[in-house]
């Protein structure tokens, strides 16, 4: 929800509130699919990246008219998460918009690298998922 909030929030063209009976319309959802599964292995098939999904049906009511004005069965996002130091590549800009350095992973364990990234990663698609959701929504009504 606060990917999605964040996004209705930057276009300036809806206003969140905290209660629903302020609310004139109401965004509801449900998640179909959320995976997480590996996708490239070394040759030890150990897991080198995996490929993170989801995938959302939503419905957008009219409070006062209590019709739905906007729904969708189908919506999602997936990103492909490095977790293991030899397959981050540091100059794309996802890990330059995190806090490490190329540097820092050199140093990092195993365990420690997936998880960082692992976390990049969910955040990435996340974003991407919210600002596919809002583009379906607004251009819908």
């Amino acid at each position: 929800m606060r990917y999605i909030k964040d996004e209705i929030a930057m276009h300036h063209r809806l206003t969140l509130v905290d209660s629903p009976d302020q609310a004139d319309l109401q965004l509801s959802g449900v998640v179909r699919l959320a995976i997480q599964g590996p996708i490239n292995f070394n040759t030890a098939y150990e897991p080198t990246t995996y490929r993170n999904s989801v995938t959302v049906s939503a419905v957008l009511k009219d409070l006062h008219t209590k019709k739905i004005i906007w729904s969708t069965t189908r919506v999602g996002g997936g990103q492909h998460v490095p977790v293991v130091a030899t397959n981050v590549v540091t100059t794309t800009p996802s890990f330059l918009q995190q806090n490490l350095r190329s540097g820092d992973i050199a140093q990092m364990t195993d365990i420690q690298v997936a998880q960082t990234q692992t976390a990049a990663g969910r955040d990435l698609m996340m974003q991407r998922f919210a600002k596919s959701l809002y583009v379906e929504m607004a251009e819908g009504f």
